[in-house]
C-alpha cells in the first residue's frame, strides 16, 4: 500500500502527462467514469443529486462525473463555487461537454441562496477542493461546507473532503464531513493521521473507497 503527500500526487500526475504522454484531459475522463461506476451501488436513479465543482482537477472531475450520470439519465445538476473566469484548462473543457450534453450549471456568485439549491436533494457530490487545499477554508466555501455539514442528503466526497489537509501539520480546519470518500490514484495521508478530522465520528470511520 503506497500513501503519498499532495506534493507527491502532484508530481506523479505531472510525470504521467509530461513523460509517459497521456493528456490530463483523458487521466479525468477516466476517473470520473471509475468514479461513477463504484457510485452506482450507492446512489438510484430517483435521486435528486447535486454536484458542487470548484476550480482545478476536482473541480473537472466533478464535471466528468456529473456528465456521465445525465448521460445514463440520473437527476443531476452541478453547483459551481467559483467565479468563470478561475474555470480553466481540462476542467474547463469537460465543463462545455456538460453543458452541450444539456447540462444544468449553477453558480454560486450568481444564486445568493445557496441553501435553497440543497434542500431536497438527496445526493451530494463533493468535487469543490481536493488536495490543493492550504490554510482555512475561504468564503463562500467555508459558508458552502458549514451547510453540507448541516443537509439530511447523502455525502460524497471525490478524492477527499473539502477542506481537510491532504498531509500532516494542520488540525485546526473545516472540512466536509463525507459519508463516503472516493479516493483517486493513491491513498492520501489524511485518511490515515491520528487527528480529529471529518474521517471520524465518535471513533468511527467513515468509508473509503480506493480507486487505481
Amino acid at each position: 500500500m503506497y500513501i503519498v503527500t499532495a506534493k507527491e500526487m502532484y508530481d506523479i500526475d505531472h510525470y504521467t502527462m509530461q513523460e509517459i504522454g497521456i493528456d490530463g484531459k483523458l487521466l479525468m475522463e477516466n476517473a470520473g467514469r471509475a468514479i461513477c461506476g463504484k457510485m452506482k451501488a450507492i446512489i438510484r436513479k430517483e435521486n435528486r443529486i447535486i454536484v458542487f465543482a470548484g476550480s482545478g482537477n476536482n473541480g473537472g472531475d466533478g464535471f466528468v462525473i456529473a456528465r456521465t450520470l445525465l448521460n445514463e439519465m440520473y437527476d443531476v445538476q452541478v453547483v459551481q463555487v467559483v467565479p468563470n473566469a478561475k474555470i480553466k484548462g481540462d476542467a474547463l473543457y469537460h465543463k462545455q461537454l456538460f453543458l452541450k450534453c444539456g447540462g444544468t450549471v449553477i453558480i454560486v456568485e450568481q444564486e445568493p441562496d445557496v441553501n435553497d439549491l440543497v434542500v431536497g436533494s438527496d445526493v451530494i457530490i463533493d468535487a469543490m477542493i481536493g488536495i490543493g487545499i492550504k490554510g482555512q477554508l475561504r468564503e463562500p466555501l467555508r459558508r458552502i461546507v458549514d451547510l453540507l455539514n448541516k443537509t439530511a442528503a447523502y455525502t460524497i466526497s471525490i478524492d477527499i473532503p473539502s477542506g481537510l489537509p491532504a498531509d500532516e501539520g494542520m488540525h485546526d480546519f473545516t472540512a466536509v464531513q463525507a459519508d463516503y470518500t472516493f479516493m483517486v490514484g493513491l491513498l492520501k495521508m489524511s485518511a490515515f493521521l491520528n487527528i480529529r478530522h471529518p474521517f471520524m465520528e465518535n471513533g468511527r470511520r467513515f468509508p473509503l473507497v480506493f480507486l487505481k
